[in-house]
């Protein structure tokens, strides 16, 4: 669920309180990033490709 947008970073929060911050821009996230975001998310690549 989108909780909120500061500027060019959207905060996504999920219902059990796992919270993660994801930067707005064209072109593709750096893998690094992602895997970044990921861990923040406490998901791993799998799942993520399963949602």
């Amino acid at each position: 669920m989108v909780r909120r947008q500061s500027g060019s970073h959207l905060v996504l929060r999920h219902e059990d309180g796992r919270q993660t911050y994801v930067a707005i821009h064209p072109g593709d996230v750096p893998y690094g990033t992602f895997r970044s975001i990921l861990k923040q998310a406490q998901i791993n690549e799998e799942d993520f490709r399963n949602l």
